[in-house]
């Protein structure tokens, strides 16, 4: 199979009125850039659609906009950008403008597919402008109504300028397909290959986590990292957090983290319905060897064998697919089910870390044994 046919194509529909032509024509730079990480990332290309660019000379029993609909295939159609400004459109049969009918025909194909697409993003320029007569106002009105009714069932966004547009539309565009690769019908993972960009994962799920947090593994040694975790967790009184250890921790920084956890929450504590603090030692090598995993409610890294040597730890496997998220969750949470549980500060005080400098009091006793 060659790499063509492993890309699957995701059509974009750029609508809006004829004031806002600059933004239009940014889609095309802001899909380019997107498509040099998804495509060999995800296996996911997007290709922009535009009715100047696709449509061609043709008569139409519904007229023009008839044709428009045949030729981008709004209806099945994977994401649409709808932009607006001063101008609303010239009226349809069926809408005030030709954008409110192509967002409205792409808003009852979301509808019909129980939410799942077209994804469906909408921008308003914010920069003021003054009408110069009652036709410009009528337009500037229709805007303002259109805004204030989508704003009940939608977020959409406002943006000043070209660039500001740019940069919001790709990092929302880039959520969007990370969260929903597999969904997409590309790939729900990708390969990270150095510790720099492994931090940089560690950091994201951190940050972006809502409901939860899991690991494993009795490694971790950056301190940056753990203190994200711990500063996090105080944020988020309501975030549940697993964390199971294969045996003790090799490093006396990962020690002091698990009492800083201890320090921050009980794990008895029941006061919000549920337990969110989970520390555990799975020992039972026979049953499971150690595995190295860091989790939210969207998305999940597991740490690979190094690409450069024994010893590091800089490759992994970024999962964002549904399943792949959840089953990895449940992973963690079997894996403490069988964990001998730590819900005390002795009981981590009891654990000694690899790096851990032997006690004077601990090294006569072994002498003299």
């Amino acid at each position: 199979m060659s790499r063509q046919q492993m890309i699957q194509p995701l059509n974009l529909i750029v609508v809006s009125p004829g004031d806002v032509q600059a933004e239009r024509e940014a889609m095309d730079e802001v899909v380019a850039d997107l498509n040099r990480i998804i495509s060999s990332q995800f296996g996911l290309e997007l290709r922009v659609l535009r009715w100047e660019t696709d449509a061609y000379p043709s008569f139409h029993l519904d007229g023009p906009q008839g044709h428009i609909d045949e030729v981008l295939q709004i209806d099945n159609c994977d994401i649409m950008v709808g932009i607006f400004w001063k101008r609303f459109g010239t009226p349809t049969k069926d809408a005030n403008s030709g954008t409110e009918h192509e967002l409205g025909r792409a808003y009852s194909a979301w509808k019909a597919s129980g939410g799942k697409r077209p994804q469906v993003m909408m921008y308003f320029k914010d920069k003021k402008y003054e009408c110069q007569d009652d036709a410009e106002r009528q337009q500037l009105a229709l805007v303002e109504a259109y805004k204030k009714r989508v704003s009940a069932e939608a977020i959409w966004w406002g943006y000043k300028s070209k660039s500001k547009f740019q940069q919001l539309v790709r990092d929302h565009l880039l959520m969007y397909l990370l969260k929903n690769a597999g969904d997409l019908g590309g790939r729900s993972y990708r390969v990270i290959k150095s510790w720099e960009d492994l931090l940089a994962c560690y950091g994201q799920i951190v940050n972006e986590a809502q409901k939860s947090i899991y690991i494993t593994g009795s490694r971790s040694r950056d301190a940056k990292y753990l203190k994200a975790v711990e500063q996090k967790l105080q944020a988020a009184p309501s975030l549940v957090h697993y964390r199971v250890l294969f045996g003790p921790p090799h490093h006396l920084v990962l020690k002091e983290h698990l009492r800083q956890l201890l320090n921050l929450r009980d794990p008895t504590d029941r006061s919000r319905g549920f337990q969110t603090m989970h520390i555990g030692l799975f020992s039972d090598y026979q049953r499971q060897f150690e595995t190295f995993i860091l989790g939210n409610e969207n998305e999940a890294i597991v740490l690979l064998p190094s690409l450069v040597g024994v010893g590091e730890y800089n490759s992994g496997i970024i999962f964002t697919g549904r399943e792949e998220v959840d089953g990895l969750m449940r992973f963690v949470k079997s894996l403490y089910g069988w964990s001998t549980k730590l819900e005390t500060q002795a009981e981590v005080e009891a654990l000694r870390a690899l790096d851990e400098p032997v006690k004077p009091a601990a090294l006569k006793e072994d002498v003299n044994t």
